[in-house]
């Protein structure tokens, strides 16, 4: 399946990759990541890289500003799983994008 778009990521300016740079950390730093499902990633490897004939990605989180304790180890583990399928996610996005250039 090819992408019905090209991705295309612009950066305006040093304050705009700044903001963005704050709100990517602020996201990864949510409470809770609840990783509910994907469809494209490899779940049997470290990072949850992307299959590798993935031509798309897809995944569904839930996102939470507080959560219990955050001293509980299945929400500790499960917030290093739900960072670890973003980041994959976004990874493929930048890696897609540069192919579009």
């Amino acid at each position: 399946m090819k992408p019905f778009f090209v991705v295309k990521i612009m950066w305006n300016s040093p304050e705009e990759m700044e903001e963005d740079a704050r709100r990517w950390r602020a996201l990864l730093s949510s409470g809770r990541l609840r990783w509910l499902g994907s469809a494209g990633l490899d779940h049997g490897t470290e990072n949850i890289d992307p299959q590798p004939d993935a031509d798309y990605i897809h995944f569904g989180m839930e996102f939470w500003t507080h959560f219990g304790s955050q001293e509980e180890a299945d929400i500790v583990q499960g917030n290093v799983q739900g960072r670890k399928v973003l980041t994959s996610y976004v990874d493929f996005i930048l890696a897609e994008a540069t192919k579009n250039v």
